[in-house]
């Protein structure tokens, strides 16, 4: 009789085939909370047990990071601030942090470098706003 996989290692393997998978990838691929992933991810790499591969080449595209939906400096520790974010608080506090990133952006759009961005940035948050309403 075949013994039941550990999450770990279920990820372990689906990384050994996908090693640049996302986080929230493997975890809708493999029907396991999202926490789950980051702490036998860290555990794998802590013990020297995840799958190493060849980088793909950049291309041009990825070079430039988006700084709108997934600033690189917002998922600096291995989980996006947002996801973080959600989790931490509750549905009114998460509310009011999207509702206070739309107000920042709006305000501060004509008074920086790059007033499209700031626009981007606050459409975004006003998007994750609906989401969660």
């Amino acid at each position: 009789m075949k013994r039941k996989l550990t999450s770990t290692e279920k990820i372990r393997r689906y990384m050994a085939k996908a090693p640049y998978a996302k986080p929230k990838e493997i975890a809708a691929a493999l029907d396991i909370p999202i926490s789950t992933v980051y702490v036998s991810r860290n555990a794998l790499k802590k013990n020297g047990k995840l799958p190493t591969a060849k980088p793909k080449a950049r291309t041009q595209q990825q070079a430039t990071p988006d700084l709108v939906n997934q600033p690189p400096h917002y998922t600096v520790g291995g989980i996006e601030t947002i996801t973080y974010l959600k989790a931490k608080l509750t549905p009114e506090e998460f509310r009011g942090y999207l509702k206070g990133n739309v107000l920042k952006y709006a305000s501060r759009a004509n008074h920086k470098d790059n007033p499209k961005q700031d626009i981007d940035k606050m459409v975004w948050y006003a998007n994750a706003l609906q989401e969660a309403a």
